[in-house]
Parts: structure tokens; sequence; C-alpha cells
């Protein structure tokens, strides 16, 4: 009976934690990578430190009236492509798009 109590137990791992600081070690190498070359674009706020959406739509709306105070048409196309991977396939999806005026 005691060998089967024997192998309910687990050894502890200390394997996420470590895994955690080298995740965190290598993310902060990335980044001082990418902002040192100038890899992310400025239009990229999700990966940027101290960005959030309000940001995003301050730019947006920004951009929106300045061209509206120079008398330029204005137009946009909004696509949620939160999950649009997930279901179809990239080719089918360029495929089926329609560029008709």
């Amino acid at each position: 009976m005691w060998q089967t109590k024997y192998l309910n137990y687990r050894p502890i791992s200390f394997l996420t934690s470590f895994s955690k600081e080298m995740e965190k070690a290598r993310d902060i190498q990335l980044w001082e990578h990418s902002s040192k070359n100038s890899i992310l674009a400025e239009e990229q706020f999700g990966f940027r430190t101290k960005s959030t959406t309000n940001n995003t739509t301050y730019k947006l709306n920004n951009e929106i009236l300045k061209a509206l105070n120079n008398k330029l048409m204005v137009g946009g196309n909004f696509c949620d492509m939160e999950m649009a991977f997930d279901r179809v396939t990239i080719k089918s999806y360029y495929l089926n798009w329609n560029f008709t005026v």
C-alpha cells in the first residue's frame, strides 16, 4: 500500500522560476537591441513601454484632423484581426478580398 502512495508524490522543480528569469533576461536583451537599432516602427504601440491604446487613438485622431484641416479626403478601413488567422488560411484570406469601388 505504501508503494502506491509513494507514486502520488512528485519532485519539486525549480525549472519554472528559472525559466521566468531567463525569459526576463531575454526580453530585456531583445528590447535593448530593437531600441538601439530602431527595429520597431513608431506605429507599433503595443510593443513599447508606457504606451497604451490611448496613444494609438490620439495619434489616429490627430492624423485625421490634420488631413481634414488641409482639406484632404479621409477614409478608413478597420478590421478586427484578433482571431482572423485562427479560422482561415492566409492564402484564402487574401484571395477573397474584393477591390471594387
